[in-house]
């Protein structure tokens, strides 16, 4: 009789404590929201078909089908998709965990997030996911452990085939509760939004949620929110014809002249003038 035996030695994988977070299947179509965005736990993308863009720290990188896209913890970014070929995509939100050793190709700076293509492991990548996407629809018993060995060998895949490391990166909950109301506020900033229902949203009081946020961003969650409306407004002030009462109501300030008035104080002009500016 002959035997092959091999020692199985324990991996460094295994000291490491992240969770998996969210898995989301997405496919564009007519509400899909393009909004500046960032969270508290590492993004990892993989392109199922179409084309598109994502945007990272004001930059544009395209994206096809098969592509990988990491984008590590409190890294600014939103997705674009073609309209001719809808961008479908499934992203896997991973808490505890980021990369390194991400450079850029032509200025070989180090950058917090990384595109790439696993063109030999493709059709292996796309078991692992679908087989992550059932799971979770699913809720089979004992699920969450499936899907977190599936993240595993996922993760091992990558390291096996590009020079990325591992870093462990615990997440501080005040960040965490801080990266929630921004992202929020972001998404949320056409709504009409009190300190109360940020307190809602996060189930903390409005003064730890006030004093929180001021000594992380240096301005509390109203001012904030006033620097987002008055950012899109400047882009509709530029790109549209709406009258000023109207712009004013899209970006959720609750009068046109509050609206006049804080346009002013942030920006140094009038929206009137500063609409003329950009037509000069």
């Amino acid at each position: 009789m002959s035997n092959e035996r091999y020692l199985v030695i324990e991996s460094n994988m295994r000291s490491l404590s992240f969770h998996l977070e969210s898995i989301t299947k997405s496919k564009y179509d007519s509400d899909w929201h393009s909004t500046i965005h960032s969270h508290p736990f590492m993004e990892l993308f993989y392109v199922l078909d179409g084309k598109g863009e994502f945007l990272i720290e004001n930059q544009r990188f395209p994206v096809k089908a098969q592509d990988f896209v990491i984008i590590n913890p409190q890294v600014d970014h939103t997705e674009v998709s073609s309209p001719e070929e809808p961008l479908e995509y499934i992203v896997l939100g991973i808490t505890g965990l980021s990369f390194s050793n991400f450079f850029n190709t032509q200025t070989n700076v180090e950058q917090p997030f990384s595109f790439f293509n696993l063109r030999d492991e493709q059709k292996d990548i796309l078991v692992y996911l679908n087989a992550m996407v059932t799971e979770a629809t699913n809720h089979s018993m004992s699920y969450e452990l499936v899907c977190h060995n599936l993240l595993e060998i996922l993760l091992i895949k990558i390291l096996r085939n590009k020079s990325f490391e591992i870093d462990v990166s615990p997440i501080n909950k005040t960040t965490k509760d801080i990266s929630l109301i921004k992202h929020y506020l972001k998404t949320h900033y056409q709504e009409q939004i009190s300190l109360q229902d940020l307190a809602d949203l996060t189930h903390l009081s409005r003064f730890y949620i006030s004093h929180s946020f001021k000594n992380e961003m240096g301005q509390t969650p109203m001012e904030y929110l006033t620097d987002i409306r008055i950012e899109e407004s400047k882009v509709l002030l530029s790109t549209t014809n709406y009258s000023m009462s109207q712009i004013a109501s899209i970006v959720g300030f609750s009068t046109q002249a509050y609206f006049s008035k804080q346009f002013k104080q942030k920006i140094g002009m009038t929206p009137l003038a500063y609409r003329k500016s950009q037509l000069e």
